[in-house]
């Protein structure tokens, strides 16, 4: 589970730099999340960028329009 949640978060980084996802994060129109699921227990975890950990999806609420460029351009 650590290395597949570690891809996700690799893979976030990853796409924040394609120029077209770095241009619409940058205006606010687009936002990208990262979900794990679990088979064995048929659970989502989401990437809580502000707690730096995944989080039960029932709990994850993503950032507000006017915070998300600010909130996806940050490397980590």
């Amino acid at each position: 589970r650590a290395v597949t949640e570690e891809n996700v978060i690799a893979q976030l980084a990853n796409l924040r730099t394609h120029p077209s996802v770095a241009a619409r994060l940058a205006r606010g129109t687009i936002a990208v999340h990262g979900w794990v699921y679990d088979f064995g227990i048929g659970h989502v975890s989401a990437w809580d960028q502000n707690s730096g950990r995944f989080i039960p999806i029932e709990q994850y609420t993503p950032p507000p329009p006017a915070a998300r460029s600010r909130t996806f351009s940050a490397a980590h």
